[in-house]
């Protein structure tokens, strides 16, 4: 009797769990079909602002001034001075917010792409007018005459009526700035520098060339090889045994004429004069930095005593109209 009730406990709770298991395979298995289905219900296509159309890869150069002037308001940026492929990414972002009906409103206005396509037209009418205007005036003047311009110089002079006004600057020369003499010793730098790298290269140039040369009368040999370490010591004992030869032999007294050369007095006083020009180069610069900084510090004062003056100036006329009515 026991057994009998225990099989059927047991086949009872066997039966539930079949029910478990089959309903939890059918709900999953019926999971994924709903979910999609959702998804392609909610997937549902933008109506864009003034019943526009979504753009796409090319109608970059149908949008290009909508674009640009997009880029010039929102982003502060000019197409004109991005890359490819920068300007390429920027489109792709421009069209996905375009798409997806994120951009304002008045982007999709007929009338801002109408406005920027006419704004663009106007400019590029200008630069060539411009350019065109420019290029004649250039043809002009190359072609005009001398005499031309003294023509109109004369008639010019025939206009003015009355003395002319005197002009600002005295005549004569004027002491040079300290902007234009340390622009002088900039350009002074630069040639000796220039100078000195030219040489410089002419001996380079000049040591290959006779390096070339000796390789043509005695060719050495290969580089790495027996024979050039061979030619290497060879050289070095050569060079140390002249040098001890010129050691044991004791120095030789040499003229002076040897020396300095034929004009040796006259070379070394040449030298002497050149040094004294130098000298004498420094000091007048020194001498015009002097200078120029004075008349800076005259200019500095007298700009000063203008402003004191003006200041004076207003302080009496405060005082006598404070104190003028009651005295």
């Amino acid at each position: 009797m026991e057994s009998t009730s225990f099989d059927g406990r047991r086949h009872r709770h066997r039966g539930e769990r079949d029910n478990v298991i089959g309903s939890s395979t059918q709900r999953r298995s019926r999971t994924p079909h709903n979910h999609h289905v959702s998804r392609r219900e909610t997937a549902k296509p933008v109506r864009l602002p003034f019943g526009q159309s979504r753009l796409r890869k090319r109608d970059y150069d149908a949008y290009f001034t909508l674009f640009a002037d997009y880029l010039d308001l929102q982003k502060q940026l000019e197409l004109s001075g991005l890359s490819e492929t920068e300007a390429k990414g920027r489109w792709k972002s421009f069209t996905g917010k375009w798409n997806r009906g994120e951009l304002s409103e008045g982007w999709y206005d007929p009338k801002t792409k109408q406005r920027a396509d006419a704004h663009a037209a106007e400019e590029g009418t200008m630069r060539s007018t411009k350019a065109r205007a420019d290029t004649s005036n250039d043809r002009q003047l190359a072609s005009r005459p001398m005499t031309d311009a003294q023509e109109d110089g004369s008639d010019d002079g025939d206009e003015d009526f009355g003395p002319s006004l005197p002009s600002g600057q005295r005549p004569g020369l004027q002491a040079p700035n300290i902007q234009e003499l340390q622009l002088r010793r900039e350009l002074e730098t630069g040639d000796r520098e220039s100078q000195h790298a030219m040489r410089k290269l002419d001996r380079k140039e000049e040591h290959s060339v006779t390096q070339a040369r000796l390789d043509e009368l005695a060719p050495r040999a290969a580089a790495g090889t027996r024979d050039r370490q061979i030619e290497k010591r060879r050289d070095a004992a050569f060079a140390n045994k002249t040098f001890a030869e010129s050691k044991d032999a004791g120095v030789a007294e040499v003229p002076e004429s040897d020396l300095l050369g034929a004009s040796g007095a006259e070379e070394y006083k040449a030298e002497v004069q050149k040094n004294q020009r130098k000298q004498s180069e420094r000091e007048i610069r020194k001498e015009e930095v002097l200078r120029a900084r004075a008349v800076e510090r005259q200019e500095k004062v007298a700009e000063f005593r203008r402003k004191e003056d003006k200041t004076m100036e207003m302080l009496r006329e405060l005082a006598r109209e404070r104190f003028g009515a009651g005295g």
